[in-house]
C-alpha cells in the first residue's frame, strides 16, 4: 500500500562495483551515508550484475534495507547506459509511493564515464563520478560522459547531495 504522506521525491542511484563496493568490500562510510540519505532520497541500485548477486552483496554487508529498489540490467536484457534502467525505477517508485519524481534533483553515483555517467546524462539526472578504482583514469568520450561532480571518496557525497538550495 502506498504511503500518501511520503515526502521524498528524489532518487539517489548507485552503481555497486567500484562505487559502493571496492574489491568485494564495502567502502568506508557507506552505511552512514545510506542511513542519512534515506531520509531525503529514495535509494536505488542500478547494476549490470544479476539481481541475485546484487541482493547477496547488499545482504552480506547489511545494507539491503536501505535500498528502495534494485535494478539489474540483466532483468531487462540490456546493459548500462540504457535509459530504460532509470525509467523503470522512476515508474516503479512513482506508482508505489504515488509521488512525482524530481529528476533534476536526483543523482547517479558511479565510477565509469561510459556507463554510469552516460546513463545519468541521458536521463537528465545529476552525475557524480568517484575517481577511485580501475576506471579512475578513464577519460570521458564526449559530452555525455562528463560528470557534474567528481569525488575521490564516497564520504564526499555528503557535500553534494545534502547541500541546501538545490
Amino acid at each position: 500500500m502506498a504511503d500518501k504522506n511520503h515526502k521524498k521525491n528524489k532518487i539517489l542511484f548507485f552503481d555497486l562495483q567500484n562505487t559502493l563496493f571496492f574489491e568485494g568490500e564495502l567502502r568506508k562510510g557507506v552505511k552512514t551515508l545510506l542511513q542519512k540519505a534515506k531520509k531525503e532520497y529514495f535509494i536505488a541500485a542500478v547494476s549490470d550484475m544479476s539481481s541475485s548477486i546484487i541482493d547477496e552483496y547488499l545482504k552480506k554487508h547489511n545494507i539491503r534495507q536501505h535500498f528502495d529498489i534494485i535494478i539489474s540490467s540483466r532483468d531487462y536484457d540490456t546493459l548500462k547506459p540504457d535509459p530504460l534502467l532509470i525509467n523503470v525505477a522512476v515508474i516503479e517508485l512513482k506508482d508505489k509511493y504515488e509521488t512525482d519524481i524530481d529528476m533534476k534533483n536526483s543523482y547517479i553515483v558511479g565510477d565509469r564515464p561510459d556507463k554510469d555517467i552516460r546513463l545519468g546524462n541521458l536521463t537528465g539526472i545529476k552525475t557524480i563520478r568517484i575517481l577511485d578504482g580501475p576506471y579512475k583514469t578513464s577519460q570521458p568520450d564526449g559530452k555525455l560522459e562528463i560528470p557534474d561532480y567528481n569525488i575521490k571518496t564516497i564520504t564526499e557525497l555528503n557535500n553534494i547531495i545534502f547541500k541546501k538550495g538545490d
